[in-house]
């Protein structure tokens, strides 16, 4: 059952993932990742790259900092799942590492990382169906035009319009119509 879930989830994710793509590259083109200048790299490099210090009460600022640095991170980017499971697992693996006078330290710890986890979780979800709710509109959008008249409109270049879609098309469509039928026009006149 538990394979089901993860490829059920693997799916959703894919999914999600295109959908946001592809709004994003339609209302605001490609959207970079953000990247503060005073960090050296991403979160969840610093998260992965995570080390055991010399010192036990540098290893646990350092993981706090993570932790803290993770309860600001973007819901839109599809990384924060991959971000909370290895922030788990590093505040495991100091659980199991560190002196047993952090373990209640690393609890509430561990317990933060779960409620910003949670919190993150729904900030997504809600993202993702807005997303999907986008999508489906447009879907209806479209089935309530009529098909026979957009063909028809096609003929005089007029179907972008008619179908929501960028005015420049509609411009492109009656220029390659205006081009077309002057060479037409003007091939059949040598012609007669």
């Amino acid at each position: 059952m538990g394979i089901v879930n993860a490829f059920i989830n693997q799916i959703g994710r894919e999914l999600g993932r295109d959908a946001y793509r592809s709004l994003a590259s339609n209302s605001r083109g490609i959207q970079r990742k953000k990247h503060n200048i005073e960090e050296e790299e991403l979160i969840l490099d610093q998260v992965i790259n995570f080390q055991l210090s010399e010192d036990d009460q540098k290893t646990f600022r350092n993981l706090a900092n993570l932790v803290e640095k993770a309860e600001h991170t973007n819901y839109e980017d599809f990384e924060w799942n991959e971000l909370f499971y290895e922030l788990d697992n590093k505040i495991d693996f100091c659980k199991a590492n560190l002196s047993p006078e952090y373990k209640v330290q690393l609890e509430k710890l561990d317990e933060i990382n779960a409620k910003n986890y949670k919190f993150i979780k729904s900030k997504h979800y809600n993202y993702v169906d807005s997303v999907i709710k986008y999508f489906e509109n447009m879907v209806s959008d479209l089935s309530k035009k009529k098909i026979s008249l957009a063909v028809v409109l096609t003929l005089f270049g007029l179907r972008a319009s008619y179908l929501g879609e960028k005015i420049i098309y509609t411009v492109i469509n009656i220029l390659y119509l205006f081009i077309y039928f002057r060479f037409y026009i003007s091939q059949w006149m040598d012609y007669i």
